[in-house]
């Protein structure tokens, strides 16, 4: 088992050496047809990086934001609720 790894390692190490070209990219197209979607590719690329950063900045900001202490010590409990 591990020769064969070892032979697929080689072979993805030699590949581009021997003038192989890439797989397949959503992200560069050739033609006309392939142009809308590459711009689809990118927009979404481009938001979802946007959104991770924001729930980023707004996580770290409610980590390190203090809490406001409760001027009682009785606010913080429970009460029975009668009704």
């Amino acid at each position: 088992m591990r020769l064969g790894h070892a032979a697929f390692g080689a072979t993805l190490l030699v590949a581009p050496l021997l003038g192989a070209t890439q797989p397949m990219s959503y992200l560069r197209t050739f033609g006309a047809a392939g142009d809308p979607a590459t711009q689809l590719g990118w927009g979404l690329g481009v938001v979802s990086v946007v959104v991770t950063i924001v729930i980023g900045v707004l996580l770290l900001a409610g980590s390190l934001r203090k809490r406001a202490r409760p001027a009682n010590a009785r606010d913080l409990a429970v009460s029975s609720d009668s009704g």
